[in-house]
C-alpha cells in the first residue's frame, strides 16, 4: 500500500506497472519455486505429486510473463479466445496446454483434498501456507480485475490517480508473495520430515 501511495511522487510510475520490475520477479521467483520443489527431498510427496506442483508453478510463471496472452495476441484463459478469436488449430493447442495443468490440480485434489479439507486445528504448517496462497491468489485476482470493473461501470475519472495506483500496488505485491509462500511451504515441508537436520 505504501508502494501504491508513493507511486506518483517516489517510486518510478513503471514500477509496479504491468511488465515491470514487480512483474517480472514475480515471474523468476516462480522459476525458484519449481526449481525447489523438484530438487528438494520432501517424503510426504510422490515423483507424481512433485512433478504436479512443478508444472502448476510453471503454468503460474508463464501467466506473470503473460505467455498466456502473447501466444496468440489474446488470452487463452478468456472465454472469448474460444467463443471468438481463435482458430480451430489455435483452440486446440490452447487445450493442449491447458489441459495437463488442470490434469495437475485435480490430481493434487485427489491425492492430498483430505488433507486440505480437514479442520483447521489439524492443518499442519505447510498445509496452513498452502491455504494462505490460494486465498492470496483469490484476492489478488480480484485486485487484477477491479480496473476492468471500474471502466466497465464509467467511473474511472470519479477514482483519483492516487488509489489506482494502490490498487495496481497490492495486486503485484499480493502477487509476488505467492511464489514465495510455495518457497515457504517447500522449506516447512522439509523441516517437518528431518526435523533433527533444522539445527
Amino acid at each position: 500500500m505504501l508502494l501504491g501511495l508513493g507511486m506518483s511522487s517516489v517510486v518510478p510510475a513503471d514500477f509496479m506497472a504491468e511488465d515491470g520490475p514487480v512483474e517480472a520477479a514475480t515471474a523468476w521467483l516462480f522459476l525458484v519455486a519449481f526449481a525447489t520443489v523438484l530438487l528438494t527431498r520432501l517424503p510426504a510427496l510422490a515423483a507424481l505429486d512433485k512433478a504436479a506442483i512443478g508444472l502448476l508453478l510453471l503454468a503460474f510463471a508463464a501467466r506473470e510473463a503473460d505467455l498466456h496472452a502473447s501466444l496468440f495476441q489474446v488470452s487463452i484463459l478468456k472465454a472469448s479466445f474460444y467463443l471468438r478469436h481463435g482458430t480451430p488449430g489455435q483452440i486446440a493447442v490452447a487445450v493442449g496446454i491447458l489441459v495437463p495443468v488442470l490434469l495437475s490440480f485435480l490430481l493434487l485434489l485427489r491425492r492430498h483434498g483430505a488433507r486440505w479439507f480437514a479442520a483447521p486445528s489439524r492443518w499442519r504448517a505447510p498445509i496452513v501456507t498452502v491455504a494462505t496462497f490460494a486465498v492470496l491468489m483469490l484476492v489478488a485476482k480480484a485486485f487484477d480485475r477491479l480496473p476492468a470493473v471500474i471502466v466497465d461501470l464509467g467511473i474511472l475519472d470519479a477514482v483519483p490517480e492516487r488509489v489506482r495506483h494502490v490498487l495496481l500496488a497490492l495486486e503485484e505485491v499480493l502477487e509476488l508473495a505467492l511464489p514465495l509462500l510455495a518457497i515457504l511451504a517447500v522449506v516447512q515441508g522439509r523441516l517437518r520430515a528431518f526435523p533433527a537436520r533444522a539445527g
